[in-house]
């Protein structure tokens, strides 16, 4: 959410530790325009047709750097203000993947005590609804508004990643569009990622 934060850098808080998790942009663009197929329920027909360039530009890119430019502009302000010498990057795929390997070098990172326990967790609406979070983003997850979280919230440990990235055949114009424009800012912070 770092585009929330673009040239409002003055106002950030410090003394605190930021985290970067970051997604391929094919998956992240593909599986935006499925939600957005889902919220807006899209018959067969609309679906073929819809891009995602058909949406506001604010509502899916944020600015001409797709998001991902506003993450690596914020790291680089920390950085370069002093704020934080060394944040963190997660690679979404690498965290499903080899969770306790990133998990611990992440609490190292951050100076937390690393726990099993990070592993694995209840899942269900009751525990869900004693968390700590945005009331606006636990309501998008209802069904009939997209799901967005659907899977995260059912979910009681972490899950290898079910999917590659698809091959640019599949893909629309407008997934090719936006992750070609992503790509680079998602290269850079991937090559300062947790590796496994």
């Amino acid at each position: 959410m770092a585009a929330a934060v673009e040239a409002k850098y003055d106002a950030l808080p410090k003394g605190f530790r930021h985290t970067f998790l970051i997604r391929d942009p094919v998956k992240v663009f593909t599986s935006y325009r499925e939600m957005i197929i889902r919220l807006f329920a899209l018959t067969d027909e609309q679906r073929n047709t819809f891009r995602l360039t058909d949406m506001p530009a604010d509502f899916v890119t944020g600015s001409a750097k797709y998001k991902f430019g506003e993450m690596l502009g914020l790291l680089h302000y920390l950085q370069k203000t002093g704020m934080e010498s060394n944040p963190v990057v997660i690679d979404a795929d690498d965290l499903q993947s080899h969770p306790e390997s990133i998990l611990r070098q992440y609490c190292e990172a951050v100076g937390i005590p690393f726990s099993p326990g990070f592993l694995q967790w209840e899942s269900g609406v009751d525990i869900t609804n004693t968390w700590i979070t945005s009331k606006k983003i636990m309501r998008t997850n209802i069904e009939k508004r997209g799901g967005f979280y659907s899977k995260a919230l059912a979910s009681s440990k972490f899950e290898p990643p079910k999917s590659l990235v698809p091959d640019k055949s599949e893909l629309t114009p407008d997934i090719i569009q936006f992750a070609e424009a992503a790509d680079k800012y998602y290269k850079e912070l991937y090559e300062m990622r947790l590796k496994p």
